[in-house]
């Protein structure tokens, strides 16, 4: 059976780059408009546009962190299941210690802030799993490339 490879083209990565740079852009270019019509700048429109760069800083993510590299080869896809399978472990041992200092109640107070928040705003939370995700990634294939220098 032929392996198939389910990763995206290095083109990909390449527009998410741009749209995650392009993100903060944006939301100047709004408040710069807003600031010249108060009209624009009420609660309801701020939200509606932090929603839309929310996902579009998502989708951005989605295309770095699914992406080839551009010369992607054995050695980088064994790097890029080895990190994967230490965040794994690592995301699973840091849920594992949240569930466990709940369920004792233990008092701590940036756990008490973040027992609320521990189920919801899930998007937030994969986008920040997957930012770590690239950056481990990123450090070792960096390191990798450095050694066999």
């Amino acid at each position: 059976m032929k392996h198939k490879d389910l990763l995206l083209p290095y083109s990909c990565q390449k527009a998410g780059w741009i749209i995650a740079i392009a993100i903060p852009v944006l939301f100047l270019v709004y408040l710069l408009v807003c600031g010249r019509n108060r009209g624009l700048l009420s609660e309801q429109n701020l939200q509606f546009v932090v929603g839309i760069l929310a996902m579009l800083f998502f989708v951005a993510v989605f295309l770095i962190c699914a992406s080839r590299e551009k010369d992607e080869d054995e050695m980088i896809s064994s790097i890029r299941r080895q990190t994967l399978s230490i965040f794994i472990y690592v995301l699973f041992f840091l849920y594992f210690l949240a569930g466990l200092f709940f369920s004792l109640d233990i008092s701590l107070h940036f756990v008490k802030d973040y027992q609320g928040e521990l189920l919801g705003n899930t998007i937030i939370r994969i986008t920040l799993f997957a930012i770590i995700y690239e950056l481990v990634f990123k450090i070792r294939l960096w390191l990798n490339r450095r050694e066999s220098k």
